[in-house]
C-alpha cells in the first residue's frame, strides 16, 4: 500500500475539523444534559435520557443529510469554483431547514408513543417538557 504525500493527510484534516467539531458539541450537549439532571434523581435521569436516545436516532439522519455538503463544497472549492460552492451552501440550506422542519414534525408525532417502550409512569410524566424542547431545537 503506497501511502499519499503528508499535505493531502493535513488537507483533509482542516476540511473534517469543522464537520468533527460539531458532532463532539452534539455528544457534549447530551453528556451535559445528564450530568445536570443526574444531580435531580434516577427518575429525571432516565427521562432525559429516553428523549435524548429517541431524538438522536432520527438526528443521525440528519447529519447523514447535512455533511454531504462537505466534499462537495470541497471539491469545488480546491478547483476556484467559488460560484457552485455558494449554489451549494444556499441549495443545503434549504435541503437542511425542510429536512429539521421534517423531522421535528415526526419527532413529535411519535411522543404520544413513548408509553410503548416499556418506561415506567413517572418516567414518561417528566419526558415531555425536554423531549419536546430538544425536538424543537432540530430547527435552528
Amino acid at each position: 500500500m503506497r501511502l499519499l504525500p503528508k499535505h493531502y493527510y493535513l488537507e483533509n484534516a482542516k476540511l473534517a475539523f469543522p464537520v468533527i467539531l460539531s458532532l463532539a458539541g452534539q455528544a457534549v450537549v447530551h453528556i451535559a444534559d445528564s450530568m445536570m439532571t443526574g444531580r435531580l434523581g434516577a427518575t429525571q435521569l432516565a427521562a432525559v435520557s429516553l428523549s435524548g436516545v429517541v431524538v438522536m436516532n432520527i438526528v443521525v439522519m440528519g447529519i447523514g443529510l447535512s455533511v454531504g455538503l462537505t466534499p462537495l463544497a470541497g471539491s469545488n472549492w480546491a478547483k476556484g469554483k467559488f460560484r457552485n460552492v455558494s449554489h451549494y451552501f444556499q441549495n443545503s440550506l434549504l435541503l437542511n431547514f425542510s429536512a429539521s422542519i421534517l423531522m421535528t414534525l415526526f419527532l413529535l408525532s411519535i411522543l404520544p408513543f413513548l408509553h410503548h417502550m416499556g418506561q415506567p409512569r413517572e418516567v414518561l410524566q417528566i419526558t415531555n417538557g425536554y423531549y419536546t424542547l430538544i425536538t424543537l431545537s432540530l430547527i435552528p
